[in-house]
């Protein structure tokens, strides 16, 4: 359960560096480079996106089987 709960942060911190670098103001890129990294981070955001659904999943079943597991002290 915790690989799976690792996942669904890693996504999240993906996506909101992913985020900052896409808006970073202090750097002082052409208009090119700012679209370059919009169009990049909109890719990434799309890869997270499509990794968080499986993610989710799998997180839902770890935490079940962990749910069900009888205790070893019983």
């Amino acid at each position: 359960m915790q690989d799976r709960l690792g996942s669904l942060n890693d996504i999240a911190v993906h996506e909101n560096l992913t985020a900052d670098f896409a808006t970073d103001t202090a750097l002082k890129a052409q208009a090119e480079d700012r679209s370059r990294r919009a169009f990049a981070a909109g890719v990434l955001m799309g890869l997270e996106d499509a990794r968080l659904n499986s993610a989710s999943a799998r997180r839902c079943r770890s935490v079940r089987e962990v749910a069900e597991t009888k205790p070893f002290w019983k």
